[in-house]
């Protein structure tokens, strides 16, 4: 078995084994006719493995810097040679969306992230402020865009690092809303109601369930507050050891 490990540079989460090789060499010709555009210069990344990226907190309809990230995180994709991107949440700001119709949708994803490079799969979960509308719509939007992959609040996927099926990443997308008991009745009236809507009980019990069954070689659990990696041992599970009281 390889050895897995989480290198975080700048915007982006990259999911390694071995072979780091420097981005000035894929863009060789580029750089030597003067061509800038799209680089992000000393970038390391690595060739032989499964690399992502993953941004956050992002909705708001272009403002804030929004655009100006979204343009480096277009880089970053590029410059890594990222599979696919993660959005940990807090996708629309300030009260997530309406419907799949809302305005949201192209004023804060899809008319910011245009850079080539972005037209990746997205694997998004919802975060307390998607609560405060309609949350299903997030997920309803899957059958829409091409990109936007949120088939469920919770979920996993699951990469063969180099076609090699016995290097296995499985990232587990928590809907983590629901299981925060400060949520319940202590902030606004429509995300306590959408949070009590949700069963939090099905969801540990499947959790439980794929981290069980689950024989890959490093296991990316991934919700809003924090990035838990458990590789072989090398990162204790924290507090969810107890909240799943798996081993």
């Amino acid at each position: 078995m390889k050895k897995a490990s989480i290198i975080l540079v700048s915007l982006f989460f990259g999911f390694y084994v071995q072979c780091q090789i420097n981005i000035n060499e894929i863009y060789k010709e580029e750089i030597a006719s003067g061509y800038t555009d799209s680089i992000i210069k000393n970038i390391n990344y690595v060739k032989k493995g499964l690399n992502f990226c993953v941004i956050g907190d992002w909705g708001r309809h272009g403002q804030f810097y929004q655009k100006k990230v979204a343009y480096q995180l277009g880089n970053a994709v590029a410059g890594t040679d990222a599979s696919f991107i993660i959005s940990t949440g807090d996708n629309f700001y300030p009260a997530g969306v309406k419907s799949v119709q809302d305005p949201s949708w192209e004023k804060s994803f899809e008319d910011v992230y245009t850079h080539h490079s972005t037209y990746v799969d997205w694997y998004v979960v919802l975060g307390n402020h998607d609560y405060a509308t309609n949350p299903q719509a997030e997920v309803d939007y899957s059958n829409i865009s091409a990109r936007w992959k949120m088939p469920s609040r919770y979920y996993s996927i699951h990469r063969n690092i180099e076609n090699d099926s016995n290097n296995t990443v499985g990232i587990y997308f928590i809907d983590s809303s629901p299981l925060n008991k400060s949520y319940y009745g202590k902030k606004t009236e429509q995300i306590s109601q959408n949070v009590m809507e949700a069963d939090s009980a099905k969801q540990l019990n499947w959790l439980r369930s794929e981290l069980t069954k689950s024989k890959i070689s490093g296991r990316l659990l991934l919700h809003i507050i924090q990035f838990i990696l458990l590789v072989k041992g090398l990162v204790k599970p924290m507090k969810w050891k107890k909240l799943l009281k798996t081993s």
